[in-house]
């Protein structure tokens, strides 16, 4: 998935976490 800007980079450690 690519990075969007409004989620931080961190965040994409668990790109799950964000999605769900």
């Amino acid at each position: 998935l690519s990075p969007l800007p409004e989620i931080p980079r961190g965040a994409w450690r668990c790109p799950k976490c964000i999605m769900e």
